[in-house]
């Protein structure tokens, strides 16, 4: 094989693996599938002779500025205020714009998302609610909108595009009953003077915001010093995320009329300025190129600008770290326990309490014709839908380290009952959609 050959080959070759990678990264089911491997693998440490290492590590601390935490915390109280407040971008962008904007469209993810946490919460308070355990009433209500949209994808082009946009819906309204529960229900003692300092704050962002006031790095340092006090405070940090969220203008900077005319005159005059034979641009063009640059971001409202950024970096490194960290769980320190006390209240509460919630009160509402089902779908793919909004993972273990010391037999038993729960609601709503759903692509 001569040099250029094997050269060609070595290239086309990383080339592949390029693209097999880039691929990979943009795959809607790719957040899910490193969740899955980060829970997997705090699992097996967890239960192997690493374990004494995995705990090590998640207690040991660092310092930023002058405040010393344990990794532990500084993944579900700072890197989880990340997560957070990219579902306050969600939520703020579906009200205004998006499935959420109407009455109408909102009326049956809305109705099916409150039927997905009253019955969870019903199924755990009868079958635990004055047993050890029973602050963690929250848990079974939440849907992990990654893990299920994830799930979904992996039918491909079968799903009706509106069962995919119900799914995302609901999960979205869903994550919004989990942030209320999680401010009233899991805050710690208020200190009042922090939170008053950090509502104003909050008002003062809303306010510059309205007045179109767009200097992302201002956001940035106020949104930080609003964290800061909301840790002082008492409210859970991560409530701070989702209201910086809702400050958020989605007014652009200047209209998408002003954004042509002005790229138009800049793109001439960059055109008239190249040379035939001209290998690099000089200090005017340049110039030039940045000022489009800057257009264009203009042209990007700040609430989509800051989602477009960090919804990769949520999706493939926070909540990849944030399974890492809160996933691993000692099985023989909980053995028996799985169907049985809290795992089992869990487990019925997300696979079964989910299933006749969703459903439940989705069709109830099409009767009752406040509601109506999503556009090329039927009542046994709501079925399949109601079964994967028991996948709560992320947002049901966020919840359970906020009801349990960590450490405690209470939260092993808790993580068991989620993990468990995920697992099946993610296997059986799979194959259960994957045999109702036309083979043919959907419309």
């Amino acid at each position: 094989m001569s040099e250029k050959t094997a050269e060609f080959k070595e290239k086309n070759g990383s080339s592949r693996v390029t693209e097999i990678l880039r691929r990979f990264l943009n795959s809607s089911t790719t957040g899910g599938v490193l969740l899955l491997i980060a829970a997997v693998a705090a699992m097996i440490i967890a239960n192997s002779g690493a374990r004494e290492w995995y705990e090590h590590f998640l207690h040991s601390h660092f310092a930023i500025g002058n405040l010393d935490k344990s990794v532990h915390f500084w993944v579900n109280d700072a890197l989880m205020v990340i997560f957070f407040f990219v579902v306050g971008l969600e939520i703020k962008r579906e009200i205004l714009v998006g499935e959420l904007s109407s009455v109408r469209q909102a009326m049956l993810p809305v109705v099916a998302a409150v039927g997905g946490m009253i019955v969870p919460i019903t199924i755990f308070f009868i079958l635990n609610g004055n047993e050890p355990g029973s602050e963690g009433w929250g848990i079974p209500m939440a849907t992990d909108i990654a893990f299920a949209i994830g799930i979904l994808s992996l039918l491909g082009k079968r799903v009706p595009l509106s069962l995919k946009v119900f799914l995302t819906a609901f999960a979205i309204v869903d994550d919004m009953g989990a942030v209320i529960v999680i401010a009233i229900f899991y805050s710690s003692k208020i200190g009042w003077v922090a939170l008053g300092v950090a509502a104003a704050l909050l008002l003062l962002l809303f306010y510059l915001g309205k007045k179109g006031y767009h200097n992302r790095f201002a956001f940035l340092i106020t949104g930080l010093i609003v964290w800061y006090l909301f840790l002082k405070s008492g409210v859970h940090t991560t409530i701070a995320g989702v209201l910086l969220a809702l400050t958020l203008p989605i007014k652009s900077k200047f209209s998408k009329e002003n954004f042509v005319e002005k790229t138009s005159e800049e793109l001439n005059n960059l055109k008239e300025s190249f040379q035939e034979k001209q290998k690099a641009f000089t200090h005017n063009q340049l110039e030039r190129l940045g000022k489009l640059t800057r257009h264009a971001n203009d042209l990007i409202n700040p609430l989509q600008w800051y989602e477009n950024k960090l919804h990769k970096f949520t999706m493939l490194i926070i909540m990849p770290i944030f399974a890492f960290v809160n996933a691993g769980v000692y099985v023989g320190g909980v053995e028996g326990a799985l169907f049985e006390g809290l795992s089992f209240s869990i487990i019925l509460g997300l696979f079964l309490g989910k299933l006749i919630g969703v459903f439940s009160f989705s069709w109830l509402s099409a009767k009752a014709k406040i509601a109506s089902l999503p556009a090329n779908s039927r009542w046994k793919d709501m079925v399949g839908i109601a079964l994967l909004g028991g996948v709560g993972f992320t947002m049901s273990l966020f919840i359970a380290n906020l009801s349990y010391e960590g450490g405690s037999a209470l939260l092993d038993q808790a993580k068991i009952g989620i993990l468990s729960a995920s697992g099946i609601a993610a296997v059986v709503g799979l194959l259960y959609l994957s045999f109702v759903l036309p083979k043919k692509k959907a419309k």
